[in-house]
């Protein structure tokens, strides 16, 4: 016996026709086909961002570096424009990132908004980003960070103890674009983790501490102890920490994601970059979920500098800040 089916094929972009035959024991089926036409469909609604309201300190006449930021229900890519400007300050926007300025002699709180635009020129509704403007603590000045936004975090290293740039005279110089070493970065993650190092350290077992600077061997020692660094294997077999090359952001990443202990998230593919080596995925998936980095493709293997290692000090100072202030922020293990 013959028996009739229809199969509709729906396609936004192309008319498709599908005709087949299936042959059994009993005989043939025969399938009608019908062809739907992008007409018959209807597009899929794109709906608008969600900017979110963000909050700042820094101190009186101290540049600091901000992020937009927002979420777009199809995942889109997002552009940024500012509403409404700051009364109390300057912004500078580019791209998802801005930096604001106090005005001299100004202090108290400051506000501008913004909205977030997706691809398809979808606007969100307005959010806004509340400043705080504080008298400083210390008298340290940095000379060449007027301006720069990355002056607060530089500032706020030094109020903890953790960094303090050079003085030559009487002037205190950070030099932001200096590429800082794996030994001098541990040493800051430590200090600012308020770890305590072991005493008497002359030696750390790494096949190069003969090489590696006397300060830094209870950082290592310390933190090889700890289970933070392992270190790496070189050609000829030996295990190294190399204490004075230069270190990486996917590195730096990794090594902070050590110290904080933080519980390892989903990771969604939000490092499915080729800039964020594959043994980095995770720490930049963890330290992205925690808003230590706003974007997790900033853990590349470029070279670290002193002000990109403030900023992410910060913002971890921020967050240690916030975990000792409540119980619901993840699971911790230090």
């Amino acid at each position: 016996m013959k028996r009739k089916a229809k199969i509709y094929a729906l396609s936004v972009l192309l008319c498709i026709t599908l005709s087949l035959t299936f042959v059994t024991l009993s005989g043939a089926l025969e399938i009608e086909s019908i062809s739907l036409t992008e007409d018959s469909v209807q597009p899929q609604q794109n709906y608008a961002p969600i900017a979110e309201n963000l909050s700042f300190t820094t101190y009186k006449g101290v540049s600091i570096n901000g992020n937009f930021q927002a979420v777009d229900p199809e995942g889109d890519l997002l552009s940024y424009r500012l509403v409404s400007s700051p009364k109390k300050g300057t912004v500078q926007v580019s791209e998802g990132a801005f930096v604001y300025t106090p005005k001299d002699g100004k202090k108290g709180k400051d506000v501008f908004t913004y909205v977030a635009v997706d691809t398809s020129g979808n606007v969100s509704g307005e959010a806004m980003v509340s400043i705080l403007i504080e008298k400083q603590s210390t008298k340290i000045s940095y000379s060449d960070m007027q301006g720069n936004g990355s002056n607060y975090a530089a500032l706020r290293l030094a109020e903890e103890g953790i960094f303090i740039g050079e003085k030559i005279g009487k002037a205190h110089y950070f030099h932001p674009d200096l590429i800082l070493t794996r030994g001098e970065f541990l040493s800051m993650c430590m200090t600012m983790a308020d770890i305590k190092l072991l005493e008497d350290i002359t030696k750390t077992g790494f096949a190069d501490d003969a090489s590696m600077p006397l300060w830094v061997k209870p950082y290592v020692s310390t933190a090889l102890m700890s289970g933070i660094i392992r270190g790496y294997t070189t050609q000829t077999g030996s295990i190294v920490f190399d204490a004075t090359a230069p270190i990486t952001k996917a590195e730096a990443g990794v090594l902070l994601d050590s110290i904080l202990g933080i519980s390892d998230v989903e990771n969604t593919g939000l490092t499915d970059s080729d800039a964020v080596p594959i043994w980095a995925s995770q720490a930049a998936s963890n330290l992205y979920a925690c808003d230590i980095l706003p974007n997790p493709e900033m853990m590349s293997t470029q070279n670290l500098n002193r002000a990109e290692a403030a900023e992410l000090l910060l913002e971890t100072i921020n967050l240690i800040a916030t975990r000792d202030s409540s119980d619901s922020l993840l699971s911790w293990a230090w």
